[in-house]
């Protein structure tokens, strides 16, 4: 796994600075001006209506706990965010 593909929806990572285990629960979150390239939920609560989310980076990932499924599909989507997201940056 490296930073250019994309851990499937699913995945539980810890980060550096949460303590909480985190499922990835999507892509390309964009607040306050910043890009993520991920965003999730603290594991294994995920959402309810009085959480908010954690937007992180591949950088910020110390370890992945768990890979999420993949398929032909994931790949595909995987290219289509990862454009997006680049040219969200320029």
């Amino acid at each position: 796994m490296n930073e250019e593909t994309f851990l499937p929806i699913g995945s539980v990572v810890t980060l550096d600075g949460f303590k909480e285990k985190i499922i990835v629960a999507g892509y390309g979150l964009f607040k306050n001006n910043i890009t993520y390239k991920y965003f999730g939920f603290a594991y294994p609560v995920c959402y309810t209506p009085n959480t908010e989310c954690v937007g992180f980076n591949y950088s910020r990932i110390k370890e992945i706990i768990f890979l999420g499924y993949k398929n032909d599909k994931y790949e595909k989507l995987s290219k289509i965010v990862n454009r997006v997201i680049e040219k969200k940056k320029e």
